[in-house]
């Protein structure tokens, strides 16, 4: 009978076909989801060693996945005892070891993950890890024991959980659901775009790749986050929320500004039965190297957000104006990002959900270039929908953009329930 070159799992037995799946199965199924390592999620101090008394370290309590097995360390920290060095310094490797050995000493059941010592070489660096088929280490910490000592300090310790070739942090390995298609690594992806989400290891990673430097090189992504446009070279920054005058600091003779016109008022229809559209965000709008001069008041005037209104006419946002630049308010014809109507027109950068369907869509980058953070989302279509166009757009029935935003009111929907009003607009300066 020629042997199958395919398998899948896992499904129930019959009598016909015992399946008799074991733990080896299971661990290659989470092994092709999680890549190993500490499990850290909310607990940054997962399985760290710390110095206790004399030679003995504890391991904090925590979680770590080895090769597609799952250790866990509970409640009390584990406290393991190093040897005394002798006449010269050694190193030891505080470890968790995947074993599924039957011979050994420690009090075990075949195939169980529990902390070790490796002990290192007199005079020698950290210890070789144990890396098999019957076997497998993680380093949580390399551990200095002095000569003729008796006790360790805290700078004897250095925690090794975020380095990927002594340890390293679990990660899921599949891609997420905003993943663009194509032949881009994943760990590539998010170290262009969303570095903040990646661990120290993982970054190392990706750095310590040639190929993967090489793409990220010749990618379109790295001149564009290079691009001065987006790079701040000043020291603060003052959000201007009211109209009111700003008095140029002394020393100060440019400044980069960033204005968010008014969000636009959410339609509603005179049979508060149709689901009318949301609101229109405001402009946003960037100026770099206004020249300004120390003690002259200047004028801001923020844009009030548009009321709901059955006419297109009357529900537009304010303008926001300063240093003599104008972002215009939302409007159905100009401003940021348009309302939703349905499930294939929603808003702005988080979409429009309407009881079908959580979708994206970015009109126009309305975003503070400097913070990334977004501005002026169209409001959600009335119609029942969770969320509305974009990030600060409005978020339920008739609800408002929120204030100083430039987003969008919701739609109406429903009787006696009226669009919102847009939110007001803002200045950002930068000196």
């Amino acid at each position: 009978m020629t042997k199958m070159s395919y398998t899948s799992r896992f499904f129930n037995s019959t009598t016909e076909a015992d399946f008799g799946y074991g733990a080896s199965d299971f661990a290659e199924y989470f092994n092709a989801l999680i890549r190993h390592g500490v499990l850290v999620g909310k607990n940054a101090s997962a399985l760290k060693v710390t110095q206790s008394t004399g030679l003995t370290v504890s391991i904090a309590p925590g979680a770590i996945f080895i090769n597609g097995y799952m250790g866990v360390v509970y409640d009390n920290p584990e406290a393991l005892i190093l040897d005394g060095a002798g006449a010269q310094n050694r190193t030891d490797a505080v470890v968790m070891r995947l074993d599924m050995t039957e011979d050994r000493t420690e009090n075990l059941r075949a195939g169980s993950i529990y902390p070790a010592i490796v002990k290192g070489t007199p005079g020698s660096g950290p210890p070789a890890l144990r890396r098999d088929n019957d076997v497998w280490e993680m380093c949580l910490s390399q551990v200095l024991v002095r000569a003729g000592t008796t006790s360790l300090i805290n700078t004897d310790l250095t925690d090794t959980r975020s380095d990927h070739n002594l340890c390293g942090y679990a990660a899921f390995l599949g891609a997420p659901a905003y993943y663009p298609p194509g032949d881009i690594p994943l760990l590539l992806w998010l170290y262009a775009l969303f570095p903040g989400a990646l661990t120290p290891s993982q970054i190392a990673e990706v750095e310590g790749d040639p190929a993967l430097m090489a793409m990220w090189s010749n990618s379109r992504v790295k001149s564009l986050v290079s691009n001065s446009y987006f790079v701040n070279t000043r020291a603060n920054r003052t959000e201007v929320k009211t109209s009111q005058n700003w008095t140029c600091p002394a020393g100060v003779t440019s400044v980069d500004v960033l204005l968010v016109g008014a969000g636009q008022g959410g339609l509603y229809y005179p049979d508060y039965v149709t689901p009318a559209p949301g609101g229109a965000g405001g402009q946003v709008k960037m100026v770099k190297n206004i020249a300004v001069t120390p003690g002259t008041a200047y004028p801001i005037a923020i844009g009030a957000g548009g009321a709901s209104s059955a006419s297109d006419a009357t529900r537009t946002g304010g303008d926001t104006t300063a240093f003599g630049e104008t972002a215009k308010g939302g409007s159905s014809s100009a401003g940021g990002n348009i309302g939703g109507y349905n499930a294939l027109e929603q808003g702005g950068s988080l979409g429009v959900f309407n009881g079908s369907g959580f979708t994206i869509r970015q009109e126009r980058l309305t975003m503070d270039p400097y913070t990334g953070v977004p501005y002026a989302g169209g409001g959600g279509q009335g119609d029942g929908g969770y969320y509305g166009g974009g990030h600060f757009g409005s978020s339920a029935t008739g609800n408002d953009g929120e204030p100083n935003t430039g987003g969008g009111g919701k739609g109406g929907y429903g009787p006696s329930v009226y669009g919102g009003s847009g939110g007001s607009g803002l200045v950002v300066i930068y000196y």
